[in-house]
């Protein structure tokens, strides 16, 4: 039996919502094995997750192209705890309605910030590392299938990131170019008159 069904057989809240999302979770290889692995070791990575995420604004901050996209305490106190939301609800591996509902806001939302797609990307490695140095510096030490696991649900991530990301871009360009085509035949219909 497929992660899918096992968890959905479980889940009240709308999990089955897209065939999609079951076919991704099979491609990715995440099973019930998977969620064992990170479950196991979820409590350990997540007593480090709002370090991470501190030392993650901080490098945005200080850095010149990302902090033009991080303007103001308010903006990256927000963006902060969002993160860090996703990442412990990431930790739990409940991939019911509320986690694609956060990974789908959150790809969107970088796009909406016109964050550049490397600096988003730059995020995942950047918070692996400091998962991985954090979670085994207190003398924790991982199984290979561990950090396979951990692998597995962060490219999940990633990948429907990138797709929400894409998606809000695509329609953005969409709606520039329906405008455009409004104001020049608006434009034309002046002319002829």
């Amino acid at each position: 039996m497929s992660i899918i069904r096992n968890i959905s057989a479980q889940s009240d809240d709308g999990f089955l919502q897209s065939k999609l999302h079951h076919e991704r979770l099979d491609v990715f290889e995440i099973d019930q094995t998977t969620i064992d692995d990170i479950i196991s070791v979820g409590n350990i990575l997540s007593t480090c997750i709002e370090e991470c995420i501190d030392e993650l604004y901080a490098f945005f901050e200080t850095n010149p192209l990302a902090s033009m996209h991080f303007e103001g305490v308010a903006i990256i106190e927000h963006a902060k705890i969002a993160h860090e939301k996703h990442w412990r609800r990431l930790l739990q591996v409940k991939f019911d309605h509320e986690y694609f509902m956060s990974v789908e806001a959150s790809g969107r939302n970088h796009a909406k910030l016109k964050i550049p797609l490397h600096l988003f990307m730059a995020a995942y490695p950047r918070m692996l590392n400091s998962i991985g140095f954090h979670a085994s510096s207190n003398g924790n030490t991982f199984a290979n299938r561990h950090l396979q696991a951990f692998n597995k649900i962060v490219a999940f991530d990633m990948e429907l990131s990138l797709e929400a990301y894409f998606n809000q871009k695509f329609e953005t360009l969409e709606a520039n170019i329906s405008d455009l085509t409004k104001l020049h035949h608006h434009m034309k219909s002046e002319q002829s008159d």
